[in-house]
């Protein structure tokens, strides 16, 4: 093997094993953001969107039209609206409050960062929303972006529910104000922290009063 073919060998290797690691959420080398905030510190300066409960259809097709860059990372999540509606058959051994990385099927409980989600149910009866899958795939590619995160996990949580881990906790409190979701999940402290701006007559979820 020449020096050349042991250099590229290298570099392929190397390549592999970084994208290996964003991939199966390394976050080792990042560190939580603004850990200190709480809800308080922001719930004057920002209301939910007024587009409908949670991420509207109409909410999606403005972004969309605004940011027409991001049908390109639609595909990355292609797969995640067929996970979660049949969530059983995909994690049969799934226990609730434990998480996958949804990218890649591993148990995935984060230990670092702050869980906020998208989730909408038009009713308890129905906790999906009655999107179709290109729009929850939108969902996931919006929720990356805002929060600037590739970190996404699913797992069951009165309903089965996507969510995505980042490390800026301001952006995760006010993501789900915007949004009207209950409530964002500290991992390093393991605390639930609940959003006073929720309603839940607009965004019920099971299992959460």
């Amino acid at each position: 093997m020449t020096k050349k073919t042991v250099r590229q060998f290298t570099l392929v290797f190397l390549a592999a094993m970084i994208f290996s690691l964003c991939q199966t959420g390394f976050w080792a080398f990042a560190e939580e953001v603004n850990a200190d905030l709480t809800y308080s510190d922001i719930i004057d300066t920002e209301e939910p969107l007024v587009l409908g409960p949670a991420m509207s259809k109409q909410f999606i097709e403005n972004y969309v039209s605004q940011h027409p860059d991001i049908i390109w990372e639609f595909s990355k999540y292609a797969d995640i609206y067929d996970l979660v509606q049949h969530f059983d058959e995909h994690y049969p051994e799934a226990e609730n409050y434990h998480t996958y990385n949804a990218l890649t099927g591993e148990l995935n409980d984060p230990d670092a960062g702050y869980c906020a989600t998208f989730h909408q149910n038009l009713s308890e009866d129905d906790p999906f929303g009655g999107y179709t899958a290109e729009e929850y795939a939108a969902m996931c590619a919006i929720t990356a972006r805002e929060l600037d995160t590739d970190q996404v996990n699913i797992g069951y949580f009165g309903n089965p529910e996507v969510s995505f881990t980042c490390m800026d906790k301001e952006k995760a409190l006010r993501f789900s104000v915007r949004h009207n979701q209950s409530s964002i999940y500290c991992a390093s402290t393991d605390e639930t922290l609940m959003n006073p701006k929720w309603d839940r007559k607009l965004n019920s979820i099971r299992g959460v009063e």
